[in-house]
């Protein structure tokens, strides 16, 4: 884990066998306490160059005083399969790069 053009980057490898596929798990905690004012909280998930795309699920969890004011992409709600319990889960395909922001109050 590092720094780099102000983003915090995960990088790890993973030695597959042809036709073998694994789960990685990547568990991420702010380094600041949430605000209690709107704060907005972004995630770029970058493609691996030739990558033909691969499966994955955002979880973000946030304080029970707050809520969800607005999200990017704005129908990023109308697909989370989970929004309760102060949890918002979303499952995708990475065959381009993805940006998503949520702002919590």
């Amino acid at each position: 884990i590092y720094n780099e053009n102000n983003k915090t980057v995960f990088a790890n490898w993973i030695m597959l066998k042809p036709g073998e596929s694994k789960t990685t798990i990547i568990q991420y905690t702010l380094p600041y306490s949430l605000l209690d004012d709107n704060s907005l909280y972004n995630l770029n998930v970058q493609k691996q160059p030739g990558s033909s795309g691969s499966g994955y699920t955002l979880e973000f969890y946030f304080p029970k005083n707050m809520s969800i004011v607005e999200t990017y992409p704005k129908n990023l709600s109308a697909f989370a399969e989970n929004i309760t319990n102060n949890i918002i889960q979303y499952s995708d395909t990475l065959s381009t790069d993805k940006f998503y922001g949520i702002v919590i109050k």
